[in-house]
């Protein structure tokens, strides 16, 4: 049974909350491992706001490159059925030949990181999971 996919729950939460609908997007809830939900909402949500309030800032890229190593960790010791590659810079286009696109043409899942002021991708695709 598939699960609904879900909004943000705040201002700040937009990158767990994508990373757990790419999960749910791929997988089907009896094959979702409780670890995997718990360790996203860990990892992520670990800046700062200028006030000091922890969260209140998102989660930092150095939080989403851990948590796609350890998601394509889960695949490698079988936990996940899954694979999942962190990119930045030039790898990140969508075009011929794309990482992204490999992904999405073979059913898989791809969580982009925004630029806050232009609201375009501009540097990094979080993860992309096949």
């Amino acid at each position: 049974m598939k699960n609904p996919l879900h909004y943000q729950m705040s201002e700040y939460d937009c990158g767990p909350t994508s990373v757990l609908n790419a999960i749910i997007y791929l997988f089907e809830r009896d094959e979702i491992p409780p670890a995997v939900i718990r360790n996203t909402m860990l990892y992520c949500l670990d800046c700062y706001s200028k006030e000091g309030i922890p969260g209140k800032r998102g989660t930092s890229r150095a939080a989403m490159m851990f948590l796609s190593n350890w998601l394509n960790e889960c695949g490698n010791l079988g936990m996940l059925n899954a694979s999942s590659e962190y990119l930045s810079g030039e790898s990140v286009y969508i075009g011929t030949g794309s990482k992204i696109n490999q992904a999405l043409s073979h059913g898989g899942a791809a969580v982009l990181i925004y630029n806050e002021k232009t609201r375009i991708p501009v540097e990094d695709v979080i993860e992309y999971f096949i």
